[in-house]
């Protein structure tokens, strides 16, 4: 094992898809690059691949995972992937999603790699085909048997598959107060910037001041609630209140049906902006966040909207109410109840004082626990102790 003498300690991250990276973890490996270890990242090729580990600061090995099973291309990718750790030599290999966990936990496991960790963002599994949970979950459970750690990224999530009895409790650990990677409290601001950004979209939709803006960040699909989200918010007799869809339409999964989708195309205060990258000057311009969604691994929205001080209406699902507490820092409704929905979008609008309490609440809780920097410090201690741990153990 590599010690920690004058060289670093050298971590290898696995995911898939080179996206998830800047996508999702942006700024974790230049952090740990720049905390004492020496970061190694196990994707697919990608095309922006120099551009990223650049930024990242880490040692990318191209190596082709595909997403779907192939018995023969997965026996590939775990004999190139063992190979790559048996090069390496590092102290922990730390996997990402169902099927980079399944290549890289068994692959560590061969390598004899000290610590095999598991990433686990969320659990869709049962929302899957029959045919298709089976095989996911069948997946899981061999992840689950041969990583020596386990790590959700919500304690409503460990107490799922506690309950599921899919993992054994005493390998499972929550890294500080969970999240992937927290929030940037610099990006997501409300800086001379975002506010300028902010009254361009009001004008560019004709938003007038006066008006209340509620706003879903996110896919538009049947499983994150919009069917609800847009029934709810019609039902609400008040011309002066905006829905903003921040996010792209599903075209293949989760469809919505024809009348919703009409609706969201064609109402007057209903605003579909599509995929964009200034998400902090959209929530800048809205007043509140909602999101309905049936389940949830740990909702960056929700953190994201906290730390720009909106008020926050969302389902009382695994993730959602790992962030929220009904009444102190937000409002939490049961999922695909539009009627419930509705009520608690109803009450915000009533309430100033409400929505002032909350977000102020929200702001703070958000600062002390999820900042970007305090989650990458608690994933630093964290490593340190695994290593701590397997060298006690050498």
């Amino acid at each position: 094992m590599q010690q920690r003498t004058g060289k670093k300690t050298k971590v290898v991250r696995l995911t898939p898809v080179l996206f998830t990276i800047p996508g999702i973890f942006k700024g974790q490996l230049r952090y740990l690059a720049e905390n004492g270890f020496e970061v190694h990242l196990i994707t697919s090729p990608a095309p922006d691949a120099s551009e990223v580990c650049a930024e990242e600061q880490c040692i990318h090995h191209p190596v082709e995972i595909t997403r779907r099973i192939s018995p023969i291309k997965d026996f590939l990718a775990i004999l190139r992937v063992y190979g790559i750790l048996k090069k390496i030599r590092p102290a922990i290999l730390h996997t990402h999603t169902t099927k980079g966990g399944l290549i890289g936990i068994i692959a560590g496991r061969l390598a004899g790699v000290p610590c095999c960790v598991h990433f686990m963002p969320g659990f869709s599994a049962y929302a899957m085909s029959p045919i298709k949970r089976r095989l996911v979950l069948a997946c899981e459970r061999i992840t689950y048997r041969l990583a020596h750690r386990l790590v959700p990224n919500s304690f409503s999530l460990k107490e799922f598959l506690s309950q599921s009895r899919l993992v054994i409790d005493e390998k499972v650990d929550i890294i500080g107060f969970g999240s992937s990677n927290g929030v940037s409290l610099e990006r997501f601001s409300r800086t001379t910037a975002t506010l300028d950004a902010a009254k361009t979209y009001r004008d560019k939709f004709s938003i007038k001041e006066s008006d209340t803006v509620f706003i879903f960040v996110g896919r538009l699909s049947v499983e994150k609630g919009i069917v609800e989200l847009v029934q709810a918010f019609t039902g609400i007799q008040d011309k002066n209140i905006h829905l903003m869809f921040l996010g792209r339409m599903e075209s293949n999964r989760a469809l919505l049906p024809e009348n919703i989708s009409k609706i969201i195309h064609e109402h007057p205060r209903i605003h579909l902006t599509g995929w964009t990258d200034d998400v902090p000057g959209f929530l800048a311009c809205a007043d509140i966040l909602v999101l309905p969604t049936y389940h949830e691994g740990f909702p960056n929205a929700l953190l994201q909207g906290a730390a720009m001080g909106l008020p926050i209406i969302a389902t009382d699902v695994r993730g959602c109410r790992d962030i929220i507490q009904h009444m102190e820092t937000g409002l939490l409704v049961p999922p695909e109840n539009p009627a419930a929905l509705q009520n608690a979008m109803s009450q915000m609008l009533k309430s100033t004082d409400l929505r002032k309490t909350l977000s102020t609440n929200n702001l703070e809780n958000v600062r002390k626990k999820w900042a970007q920097e305090k989650v990458c410090m608690d994933l630093q201690q964290y490593y340190n102790k695994l290593i701590e741990g397997t060298s006690g153990n050498s």
